[in-house]
């Protein structure tokens, strides 16, 4: 492998003893997707250009002016209320179509809930096989094959094809749904009497008939004001640099707290009939978020540059696969990758990002889809006993320790987990999180 800069002007220099494993792809071009299908569950849209609610099931992602993509990140979910701060003026954007906007001045709190809730209709289908995006024959064969057998099938599509100039990433999947149900545990029954003959996946998706809608109110805690929004409700500083604050923010495994982020906050209702918080972010800018909320801030810079990298490249192959048929790209929590918005970034962490813009990892020519982890005990496994599919030559299992080799037999596997290897880079950064080794 050689480093190769797409726009040298964009991506910084990058040092030789990363030639072997970075290729630098510069933002403006960083994600050109071409997208396949509407998201899981989502019927296509066939709305008005102004319908902004149905705009975010689009599975295409968006470029800002400077060509550097925008995604969807949910941040919260199951709220009856949540609570607002800034410094500085917020624009509000009241309703999904053609929407009114109201300026409100700096130094206040606003309080955001929903009533007039319309329930929607959904149906839930049982996911039969999947295939690669470019493997259509035998996506085609196997929606024949059930149909054969009495079953009505849906074919779902999801992910896109990313271009990056003579480069290319293939996100896409095509799932075989069968044997649509009214409500999500029928369908987990269906699935359970399926599989007494026949074997399929057995995970549910999700089909969004007619989609639950709500007025969304924006209430001032001390004055009474209240603002309404028909179906989605969008917050954001007026200032570009201008952050907003989400108070009490509570995740699982994680400590309560507040969360400041950039960008805009785009208020939904979600499946239970409760808030939806998604945050519009750029793509470096949410990178700079998820570094210092993956590992810790005062890692050395080199460190930091590994993880700002591998970040990177996670969101690319992730799209609209991780969190199929929702209206946002990935999530803020460990399923997908942490992110505090801004609150945890400092000058040093920022700079590993900057230094890194736009720079993703390849082998062959073809993205690397970069999990990465907090600790590996000692020896990391093979990606493709972690994830499926074929052999990956890009990622092997391989040992941890400095200078070290080991051979990994069931064997030996005992021996290994009583006695890891003490020069584990692993068990230096498990120091604190005491996760090298788990009881």
């Amino acid at each position: 492998m050689t480093i190769h800069c797409i726009l040298s002007k964009m991506c910084p220099r990058v040092p030789s003893f990363t030639q072997k494993i970075v290729w630098c792809l510069a933002t403006a071009l960083y994600f050109g997707s071409t997208p396949i299908a509407s998201a899981v569950g989502v019927e296509p849209p066939g709305a008005a250009e102004t319908d902004r609610l149905e705009r975010l099931y689009d599975p295409e992602l968006k470029l800002a002016e400077s060509g550097e993509p925008t995604f969807l990140v949910r941040l919260l979910k199951g709220q009856t209320t949540v609570r607002l701060k800034s410094t500085s003026a917020l624009r509000f954007k009241m309703g999904a179509m053609e929407p009114a906007e109201i300026i409100v001045p700096g130094k206040t709190d606003w309080v955001i809930g929903i009533e007039d809730i319309i329930p929607g209709r959904t149906k839930h289908w049982v996911a039969a096989e999947r295939f690669s995006g470019d493997d259509a024959y035998r996506a085609s064969l196997a929606r024949s094959r059930w149909v054969g057998r009495g079953y009505a099938v849906r074919v779902v599509e999801t992910g896109a094809l990313i271009n990056l100039k003579d480069h290319s990433f293939d996100s896409r999947q095509v799932t075989i749904a069968i044997a649509p149900e009214a409500t999500h545990r029928a369908a987990k029954i269906r699935a359970a009497r399926v599989r007494q003959s026949r074997q399929v996946l057995g995970t549910i998706i999700e089909q969004v008939v007619k989609r639950s809608v709500g007025t969304f109110v924006a209430s001032h805690p001390k004055t009474g004001e209240q603002l309404r929004a028909p179906r989605m409700l969008t917050v954001e500083p007026v200032d570009p640099d201008g952050t907003v604050e989400i108070s009490g923010v509570s995740w699982p495994g994680r400590r309560r707290g507040d969360r400041r982020y950039r960008g805009q906050l785009i208020f939904l209702m979600g499946k239970d009939r409760k808030l939806l918080v998604v945050n519009r972010v750029s793509a470096e800018t949410l990178v700079s978020g998820v570094v210092p909320s993956e590992i810790y801030p005062r890692a050395p810079l080199e460190v930091l540059k590994a993880q700002a990298v591998v970040a990177r490249g996670f969101l690319v192959s992730k799209v609209r696969n991780r969190h199929r048929g929702e209206p946002y790209h990935l999530c803020a929590e460990s399923h997908c990758q942490a992110y505090h918005g801004v609150t945890r970034t400092t000058p040093h962490t920022d700079a590993a990002v900057t230094a890194t813009r736009g720079q993703v990892m390849l082998f062959s020519n073809v993205l690397i889809d970069t999990t990465y982890h907090s600790a590996c005990g000692g020896h990391t496994e093979a990606y493709d006993k972690m994830w499926g599919g074929e052999r990956s030559r890009a990622m092997p299992g391989v040992s941890d320790g400095i200078g070290q080799r080991l051979d990994i037999s069931d064997a030996s596997l005992k021996t290994f987990l009583k006695s890891p290897p003490a020069g584990a880079w692993c068990r230096k950064s498990a120091t604190q999180s005491k996760v090298f080794r788990w009881t």
